[in-house]
């Protein structure tokens, strides 16, 4: 659904519960890039037009992870010195360059392993990337490299890039990041 703040009015877009060729059809997350908004789905990702009020596009095969996997996080990052867009999975970190590639098309997304695979979260915040898993957070420090922070002890739940912090819903509790480390 979505809310017009100024007429009160509310407009509901039954796109994705209508996915019949999914079991899954929950939508985990919401990310608003440019004039487009990203659903993190049970079956992948789903590209909404607000302006045209239609979806745009969908993935659901990203790279080597299993058709239709459940999406739990989307972010943008500069990968290789293109833009790129960031999935976390429960299989793994898709990522493919968005600068006009087919991503329907699973050869264009690359896929990183994680030692937990089961990816709940993931940010961008001072030049870094952050993943949160059902056990920890890691910090990316190459391809397929990935080196655990110890934070939160019981598994992470969301992470949010501030200017100045990183902010981690744990289990338990909250935490940051500071630029400093």
């Amino acid at each position: 659904d979505r809310l017009n703040i100024d007429t009160d009015e509310i407009q509901s877009f039954l796109d994705i519960s209508r996915a019949d060729q999914f079991s899954a059809r929950g939508i985990n997350k919401i990310i608003v890039r440019g004039d487009s908004v990203f659903f993190a789905t049970d079956f992948g990702v789903v590209v909404f037009d607000p302006i045209e009020n239609e979806v745009r596009d969908s993935y659901s095969r990203l790279g080597s992870i299993t058709p239709a996997s459940a999406v739990s996080d989307i972010d943008f990052s500069v990968f290789q010195s293109s833009e790129s867009i960031w999935v976390a999975t429960n299989e793994g970190l898709a990522i493919a360059d968005v600068s006009g590639l087919n991503l329907k098309d699973p050869a264009n997304w690359n896929v990183e392993v994680l030692p937990n695979n089961d990816l709940t979260a993931i940010a961008n915040f001072d030049g870094n990337v952050y993943v949160g898993t059902t056990t920890n957070l890691y910090l990316r420090l190459s391809e397929n490299d990935y080196q655990p922070t110890g934070l939160p002890p019981n598994g992470m739940k969301d992470l949010y890039a501030l200017t100045d912090r990183l902010v981690g819903v744990g289990r338990f509790g909250v935490f940051s990041v500071f630029q400093d480390g």
